[in-house]
């Protein structure tokens, strides 16, 4: 089982964190705090409708506190938020079956999984989701949003559709069911001489399934690998790694930077592969398209910057950054607090990754431009 450091990627984990002991010089100007307190007051003392509730004015302020971040991947959860997020990570995956990122402050939906209650109900990529059973999600942190959408099995949520070419706003009532989420998949082409992977998620068991693959083609002369993360929205970051580490060695460098401000939380990833690296001299094709995030983007960025893969799609999605939840008593803060930077120092949060041949048309009728491209490259690779 990998070493975990529950650093939040794709994925969420739990890590609390006792809160630092501020110095002097980080807490903020007296003149501040004093308008702070006497705003507090009027309001108790004047507003038309009050007084009120103490913890109702505490919890709004701390919510204005991280809203004024505007980091989507940062919030505060009060105590029954918190609770419910607890449960929704630690209990099983129940929900509609979408993956999304937030755009023009709304959920916009990247991938519906197959089969799935939202596939079911058809729901579309591309689409934007207004409101859940009434309430907007405009600006709301993607965690919340995941938990207005999840629920338990049989229950239903109603959704407000934003789609391109209607003119009026779509109401779709889904029934929530358990997701059973694919992790990988392989396949052997061309007479067995090119390995296509398909990864769709940077949990442990895509350690478990790697491995079993390398025992299962061990006898295969593969001359060429096609990585597929489209679609891949991350994971664990030492998952991300492990996976790297079957191009990259330690004599290569490092896979991935973390920076921040803190010292706490920066560190260098290196190569954990324990033996010579089984694709270092494989030719490798990787496919990305917007929905590959995180975990994805740094063994794409990795690669990249190694030259060791050609990247063939569309830009990546760019999430780049690390979110750590700290305890506030009953309460939580989950705030992000390093980014990634590739092994030349590239950003990619907010930034992306972009592919060195672009290609922006969808598979179609059984066809996949994208696979198309990567085995004529594959199958060249000797004309040069």
């Amino acid at each position: 089982m990998l070493k975990r450091y529950f650093l939040i990627l794709g994925v969420l984990a739990i890590c609390l964190l006792p809160i630092t002991v501020l110095a002097q010089s980080d807490i903020p100007d007296g003149n501040k705090m004093e308008d702070f307190g006497t705003t507090w007051i009027l309001i108790q003392n004047s507003y038309v409708d009050g007084p009120i509730p103490d913890e109702t004015l505490y919890e709004g302020a701390i919510k204005g506190l991280v809203q004024s971040l505007n980091d989507p991947h940062s919030a505060y959860f009060n105590e029954a938020e918190y609770q419910e997020l607890i449960t929704k990570i630690t209990g099983s995956f129940v929900g509609i079956g979408i993956e999304f990122k937030i755009k023009d402050k709304y959920p916009c939906i990247m991938n519906i999984l197959k089969n799935s209650p939202a596939s079911k109900a058809n729901l579309k990529a591309g689409d934007f989701i207004i409101k859940a059973d009434g309430q907007s999600l405009k600006g709301m942190p993607d965690d919340k949003i995941v938990m207005k959408i999840k629920g338990h099995k049989g229950t239903k949520v109603k959704l407000t559709i934003a789609r391109e070419g209607e003119k009026e706003f779509l109401e779709i009532e889904i029934e929530r069911d358990e997701i059973q989420l694919p992790m990988a998949e392989y396949k052997l082409l061309e007479n067995d001489t090119i390995l296509y992977l398909n990864l769709l998620g940077f949990s442990d068991e895509i350690c478990i399934f790697l491995q079993k693959t390398l025992l299962e083609i061990k006898d295969k002369k593969i001359e060429g690998i096609i990585l597929d993360l489209r679609g891949n929205s991350g994971g664990y970051i030492e998952v991300a790694v492990a996976v790297s580490s079957l191009w990259i060695s330690k004599e290569d460098g490092l896979i991935v930077k973390q920076v921040s401000k803190n010292k706490r939380y920066q560190r260098d990833h290196y190569p954990n592969f324990k033996g010579q690296q089984p694709f270092a001299k494989t030719t490798t094709v990787i496919l990305v398209d917007e929905g590959s995030a995180s975990a994805s983007e740094i063994v794409a960025g990795c690669l990249k910057d190694y030259q060791k893969a050609t990247l063939i799609g569309k830009k990546t999605y760019g999430k780049g950054s690390v979110q750590i939840i700290f305890k506030l008593g009953k309460s939580a803060l989950k705030l992000t607090v390093a980014k990634w930077l590739t092994p030349k120092g590239t950003a990619i949060d907010k930034e992306g990754i972009a592919p060195d041949i672009e290609i922006k048309e969808e598979a179609k009728d059984g066809k996949d431009p994208c696979i198309e491209k990567a085995l004529e490259i594959l199958k060249n690779k000797d004309k040069k």
